[in-house]
């Protein structure tokens, strides 16, 4: 199974719009969202010290999110009535984002349950 496998099961579920997996170097596993190497190393040093994000916001394909919160495992991002779930596994970042058609709440149990997944599987 491919690694854009994934992004499609996620988005197959009706409450994720894109999304992509990047390792924790930043680069992209996944095409989908076409992050960037440095978005991807910001929003990865973002989970380690926040204060870089919460002053410029998630960029991510180009887009500004404003940074709403993140812990170890979970990081949110807000952009109009729309915007992003990032969950951290051992080895990634799996990104999932959500426009006005559906919910913050289940898009980011969705994300979650792919990067649990990912987490059981070794990743």
């Amino acid at each position: 199974m491919s690694w854009d496998a994934y992004v499609d099961n996620l988005k197959a579920t009706g409450q994720c719009e894109d999304g992509c997996i990047i390792g924790l170097d930043g680069t992209p596993w996944t095409g989908g969202l076409a992050i960037t190497a440095e978005e991807g190393a910001a929003i990865v040093a973002g989970f380690a010290d926040s204060a870089p994000l919460r002053a410029s916001g998630l960029m991510i394909a180009g887009k500004k999110y404003m940074y709403l919160r993140n812990d170890d495992e979970m990081m949110a991002g807000k952009a109009g009535q729309g915007g992003v779930a990032i969950f951290k596994t051992e080895q990634a970042l799996i990104m999932g984002t959500y426009n006005q058609d559906m919910t913050t709440g289940m898009n980011m149990k969705e994300v979650g349950k792919m990067a649990d997944y990912l987490k059981e599987v070794g990743y």
